[in-house]
């Protein structure tokens, strides 16, 4: 009849074959628990160990086979592969660390930067505070969050959706400086005829451009002469899920007033398309 370490050593090989690395790792420390000087069951302990990469363990399980055989080839020859691959871990965990420490300093500084301002951010009609998951989904129809300048690390970079109400159609602009004037953003939306608009009537001069307040939901005429960074911060602008977001309408035009004097809800980003 077998005895147990002989099962449980068994059980090991059984478990390799599968490729249940682990599972074999504790059969095989499991049966040198059973018996300590159970050479066949140190050396699968070494190889589960470098197979889970639990180098550490490996290298423990090695150096006790050659304490006990200084000759043996394939534990040398297995302790050596795993300082290589320990060494590569160590240097990717290190690599890794440094990336997650970059992030977090960059962040610390958006953050920084956007609290200094004033900016404000909306969730669901309430004031939000600012944190990585609200940057996340304020990323716009573009996808591209609020950043800081890659070359100053001062300078916010901002995404601006444009929504015509008239048609459901939503245009946007990415990697706007603050310090943009939002006439020059506007003018570039009609550097060509909008293709939606036939008759032609939307053109620079003879638009108006708006926001709605995300938490009272009145709309405010933007003064085109200021510069993207001071709409952002005035009293009554919130950066919403399509990061900076205005509404532009054909001057003194029945949709305009209709725009204006509608009961307003918040607008949600399924309310327009981008051609």
């Amino acid at each position: 009849m077998l005895c147990s370490t002989t099962i449980v050593q068994r059980r090991t090989i059984f478990f390799l074959i599968l490729g249940q690395k682990l599972s074999a790792l504790i059969d095989a420390q499991i049966a040198l628990r059973l018996k300590p000087d159970y050479a066949k069951a140190r050396w699968r302990a070494a190889q589960c160990a470098h197979k889970t990469k639990k180098y550490e363990l490996c290298t423990k399980f090695c150096n006790e086979i050659l304490e006990c055989d200084e000759n043996n080839k394939e534990a040398r020859d297995l302790l050596k592969e795993n300082k290589k691959k320990e060494l590569l871990l160590s240097h990717y965990e290190r690599r890794e660390l440094q990336r997650k420490k970059s992030l977090g300093a960059k962040h610390i500084r958006l953050v920084k930067a956007l609290e200094e301002r004033g900016v404000k951010f909306v969730k669901e009609g309430k004031r939000a505070p600012i944190t990585e998951k609200i940057l996340q989904s304020a990323s716009g129809m573009a996808g591209h969050t609020v950043h800081l300048d890659e070359y100053d690390n001062k300078t916010l970079v901002w995404s601006l959706a444009f929504l015509y109400p008239k048609f459901s159609i939503g245009d946007y602009q990415v990697d706007i400086h603050e310090d943009a004037l939002m006439e020059t953003c506007v003018s570039q939306l009609f550097e060509e005829p909008l293709p939606w608009d036939r008759r032609g009537f939307y053109r620079e001069d003879n638009v108006n451009v708006y926001y709605e307040d995300a938490t009272t939901h009145q709309v405010h005429l933007v003064d085109l002469k200021k510069t993207v960074g001071e709409i952002s911060v005035e009293k009554t602008f919130y950066v919403t899920q399509n990061g900076l977001e205005f509404y532009v309408l054909k001057k003194d035009s029945r949709e305009e007033r209709e725009f204006l004097s509608e009961k307003r809800k918040p607008f949600e980003s399924k309310w327009f398309r981008v051609d």
